[in-house]
């Protein structure tokens, strides 16, 4: 084949490509052409059913991230439980309470405190066993409600039944802790004035 052909598209192909590449290219047979063509439209459709497959697969995906409200109230549940236990081992400090209680016992026969100290002394004595006796209420009425050997609720009955009544033990179990925390300070403060 003669490349010296009017044809411009083949005089531009001829100022990039060598004599003998020349040749070659513009000597397929028609045969040739088509098995090309074949392999181009199966790249394509090869191109298009992975496209395909993919995206099914991230649409499948995206769908199963949609979560069941059932599952998501569950998962409420167990960790307000967990909160819930978190504050009780923070806020139980019964050692604590005891041995400043025993402390305050001590400090009250000290012969020089004024009789309004021990009035103090005596008022944080009484909050000390309230702290306590608040802790012990809570934890045999939490203990009743949510057994420890028991499963956490997996139905919306048992839920709408359950999730009222932790909440309010998370609320008295903060309350609890404040309260805890601020007799334990002020009684702590009450013993080095006395010190």
């Amino acid at each position: 084949m003669d490349f010296k052909s009017t044809d411009t598209s083949h005089q531009q192909l001829g100022v990039f490509f060598s004599s003998k590449l020349k040749a070659q290219l513009f000597s397929f047979s028609m045969d040739q052409v088509k098995i090309l063509l074949y392999f181009k439209a199966t790249n394509l459709i090869m191109r298009f059913f992975i496209y395909l497959i993919t995206t099914l697969l991230f649409t499948a995906s995206c769908k199963n991230n949609e979560s069941d409200p059932l599952v998501d109230q569950v998962a409420a549940f167990k960790q307000l439980q967990e909160q819930t236990l978190d504050i009780h081992n923070e806020a139980m400090q019964l050692g604590v309470l005891m041995d400043l209680s025993m402390a305050v016992e001590e400090r009250k026969k000290t012969e020089y405190l004024s009789d309004e100290m021990i009035r103090k002394l005596d008022a944080a004595q009484i909050e000390l066993g309230n702290a306590h006796d608040a802790m012990m209420d809570w934890m045999k009425e939490y203990s009743t409600n949510f057994p420890f050997e028991a499963e956490p609720p997996t139905s919306k009955e048992a839920l709408d039944e359950k999730m009222p009544i932790l909440e309010s033990s998370f609320e008295q179990i903060k309350h609890i802790q404040e309260q805890t925390d601020k007799v334990i300070k002020y009684t702590e403060q009450l013993l080095n004035k006395t010190a």
